[in-house]
C-alpha cells in the first residue's frame, strides 16, 4: 500500500497542468510537457516490485515442494 502511494506522489510531482506527452519531435520550443523521468522511475519500480514478488513466490513454492508445507513453524531446519 505504501509503495502504491509513492507512485501517486512521484506522478503528481512530474505532472504539469496543461502539459502534453514528453515527445518533442515537431513541437514548438517552450511547449509544456510532463516530466518523463518520474514516469520512467515509477515504471521501473513497478517492474522491480513484480520481479521481487515473483521471486518470493518461486521460493515459497520450492519450499512447499521440498517440505510439503509452507507454514514457517512446521518447516524443519533445512540444510544444504
Amino acid at each position: 500500500m505504501t509503495q502504491s502511494s509513492t507512485y501517486v506522489l512521484l506522478l503528481s510531482i512530474g505532472y504539469r497542468r496543461g502539459g502534453g506527452a514528453p515527445i518533442f519531435k515537431g513541437t514548438v520550443v517552450g511547449t509544456r510537457s510532463v516530466d518523463p523521468i518520474v514516469q520512467a522511475l515509477t515504471l521501473t519500480d513497478v517492474v522491480v516490485s513484480v520481479t521481487v514478488v515473483g521471486l518470493i513466490l518461486a521460493l515459497a513454492l520450492d519450499v512447499h515442494t521440498k517440505t510439503g508445507t509452507a507454514d514457517p513453524e512446521k518447516i524443519a531446519e533445512m540444510s544444504g
